[in-house]
């Protein structure tokens, strides 16, 4: 064989210099591959350690120390960046935020309600939701204690809404003081009904979905087609309250 032709063919590395070439690819490649097992590595710690021990994701950031005059807006601001929203159904004037009372009793109200419809892969929904944070001025202690008897009040008025309750109960998979029931309506018995009742630090909601019209077989959407729009829905009201609300 022509030594030329060969020297050509083994890019012209022989003897020490070929044993560094070696060296160094060799070095390379094990640092690419440490590179790449350490980020997936880190990407999945990372992803535990965001979550809770039944699974919920956990905030990074903390509550603010003050909000913002017409700042946590549910109806007005969340509710819009959804995918599963197609339109607006009220006339988006029921937003409040002001301080009421005085002396121990002085505090800060935000509360709305609105109605939207849902697109869902089931069908169409009806969505009212209202919610409520009293937010202590004076007496700091007292917030918690209004919103859990407000939770208690709205489960209570939750329930007297339906003419034919089928369930009741704690939805787990949305986290923790969300309460469901499933039925029918007291004035609407054709269309199923589903709805929530939700407590997040002082902050209280009721989302009610309902399905919008019969469809052409007779079926009705069960609690898991309602169940679906919630778990899009929920995270997004609780996550607002979580991060708005004054600690």
């Amino acid at each position: 064989m022509d030594r030329g032709y060969a020297n050509k063919a083994t890019g012209g590395l022989k003897g020490w210099r070929a044993l560094v070439s070696i060296l160094v690819s060799g070095t390379l490649a094990a640092f690419v591959v440490f590179s790449i097992v350490f980020l997936i590595f880190r990407g999945v710690f990372s992803s535990l350690s965001d979550s809770d021990s039944n699974g919920h994701a956990t905030p990074t950031w903390q509550p603010l120390d003050t909000l913002s005059k017409n700042e946590l807006d549910l109806c007005g601001k969340t509710m819009k960046k959804l995918n599963i929203v197609t339109e607006r159904l009220d006339s988006s004037g029921d937003y409040k935020d002001k301080e009421v009372g005085t002396g121990e009793q002085k505090r800060r109200i935000i509360r709305d309600d609105c109605q939207w419809k849902i697109s869902s892969s089931s069908g169409e929904m009806i969505m009212h939701l209202d919610y409520q944070v009293d937010i202590p001025i004076s007496n700091k202690s007292s917030g918690l204690k209004r919103a859990e008897d407000r939770y208690k009040k709205e489960k209570n008025e939750a329930e007297t809404l339906f003419g034919s309750l089928e369930e009741k109960g704690h939805q787990e998979s949305l986290g923790e003081n969300i309460e469901y029931f499933y039925g029918y309506l007291e004035n609407d018995d054709k269309k199923p009904a589903y709805v929530l009742v939700g407590r997040d630090r002082i902050g209280v909601f009721k989302m009610r979905l309902q399905q919008n019209e019969i469809l052409i077989d007779g079926s009705r959407f069960e609690k898991s087609d309602f169940l679906v729009v919630a778990r899009n829905v929920v995270p997004h009201i609780r996550t607002n309250l979580q991060r708005w609300i004054p600690s």
